[in-house]
């Protein structure tokens, strides 16, 4: 969230964002905005990775050829 300055310099919505962004559980056990968000994110953040291993190195390495690959592992991380 942005701030935004007003014409003395201070900060318009400076009280707004320190009070919200705080990651805080009030005292009817309810999580303040920001702790909620953290703890149930609205979109599922998965990372893929693929692992290869080159089948002609010598080949690539000595005679410039394009290197034939072969998917050995997969990991999706949440």
């Amino acid at each position: 969230m942005g701030m935004v300055y007003d014409v003395d310099g201070g900060y318009l919505f400076g009280d707004f964002d320190r009070h919200n962004l705080q990651l805080v559980q009030h005292r009817d056990q309810s999580l303040s905005y920001s702790a909620f968000m953290m703890a149930n994110p609205p979109i599922k953040n998965v990372m893929r990775f693929y692992f290869f291993n080159v089948t002609n190195p010598d080949e690539m390495i000595y005679y410039g050829e394009k290197p034939r690959l072969v998917e050995s592992q997969s990991y999706a991380v949440m």
